[in-house]
């Protein structure tokens, strides 16, 4: 399964490519904005292997490694991991040398485009860090509206979209 858009391409990650995916969750600047923290190698590891699980699931969910489709170098993730079967946590993100280039607007729009070929999904959640300003702004951009729920943990703060 594959995703597309302008300026990047989307694909699952495959077991060969954990060293894209730990430049990702590993690198401190932009853990710094997803969870406050770094994941270590074997964390990154073991979250690798869940991943790559949920990428066996389902063919057009799960996490996805994107890359430039000028030079098909890595440059981000972007997450669709269904919370129920009508709901859907949509996830982007790129390494810093990529950022405010209008590259996770592309992403967003690229899974909302995603999200609407699936006739059951009826809303898609953003998961933010509160100091996370230039990806809140994007989530609102695409008119994701902040809500709350019971058992939100009080370190990130939730958005919906209402497809």
């Amino acid at each position: 399964m594959t995703l597309d858009s302008k300026r990047l391409w989307y694909s699952h990650f495959k077991p060969s490519e954990f060293e894209d995916y730990f430049s990702w969750y590993g690198n401190k600047k932009v853990m710094d904005q997803v969870t406050g923290q770094a994941l270590t190698l074997e964390e990154a590891k073991a979250r690798f292997e869940l991943a790559l699980a949920l990428n066996e699931e389902r063919e057009h969910a799960g996490f996805f490694s994107v890359k430039l489709k000028s030079d098909q170098s890595f440059m981000g993730i972007a997450k669709f991991a269904y919370l129920s079967p009508s709901q859907v946590e949509v996830g982007y993100g790129s390494l810093p040398p990529f950022w405010n280039k209008g590259y996770a607007s592309e992403m967003l729009a690229s899974l909302i485009d995603h999200a609407r070929q699936q006739t059951e999904i009826k809303e898609l959640i953003g998961i933010v860090h509160p100091k996370n300003a230039a990806s809140i702004h994007v989530l609102k951009k695409f008119n994701f509206s902040k809500y709350s729920k019971p058992d939100q943990i009080e370190s990130v703060n939730h958005y919906c979209l209402k497809l």
